[in-house]
């Protein structure tokens, strides 16, 4: 059975706590203290996945991994092979 009662509307138009008018527009302060803004990156597939992983494992996200980069928060270094050649 479809109940077709009305919902109780026990509050007046633009007072329920959850209305547009009622919300914080200003959202979460920045974290870096600006605001960010949308870039465009190219990747490969495998690159950008890679990435994601690294932050993922990091426990940031991939726009925090970038900007924690490039304020010299991390530090990105080359792979090195296990076994480098033993010069005789």
């Amino acid at each position: 059975m479809i109940d077709n009662t009305p919902p109780d509307n026990s509050y007046s138009r633009g007072h329920n706590p959850k209305s547009q008018k009622n919300l914080n527009r200003e959202g979460r302060q920045p974290l870096h203290g600006e605001p960010k803004k949308d870039r465009f990156v190219r990747a490969t597939t495998d690159g950008w996945e890679g990435f994601k992983e690294v932050a993922q494992g990091l426990g940031i996200s991939a726009s925090e991994l970038v900007e924690q980069i490039g304020r010299g928060e991390l530090i990105v270094s080359r792979k090195q092979e296990l076994y480098e050649p033993i010069d005789q």
